[in-house]
């Protein structure tokens, strides 16, 4: 059983509006998949990812293996979380 410990967010929220307005802006232009990297770069929250883990088989795959920034996930639920 995993040990569940304290988590405070990697990311402020000034920058996770900031990515988020970048994100905004690409979209806008037409830049849909420049879009998704950049918005890959905001912390998931760890317990939406628990969340896909748990219901998701394939999606908590997508999250592991397609670059989403799990370093609050990691934080919160230790690094054997991201084994399957």
């Amino acid at each position: 059983m995993l040990e569940i410990k304290e988590w405070t967010s990697s990311m402020s929220m000034e920058e996770t509006k900031e990515i988020m307005e970048q994100v905004r802006e690409l979209r806008r232009a037409g830049r849909k998949k420049e879009a998704l990297e950049m918005s890959k770069r905001i912390p998931i929250d760890p317990e939406l990812a628990e969340d896909i883990k748990r219901w998701d088989k394939d999606g908590f795959r997508v999250l592991v293996t397609k670059g989403f920034n799990l370093t609050d996930v990691v934080a919160k639920f230790g690094k054997e979380w991201l084994n399957v």
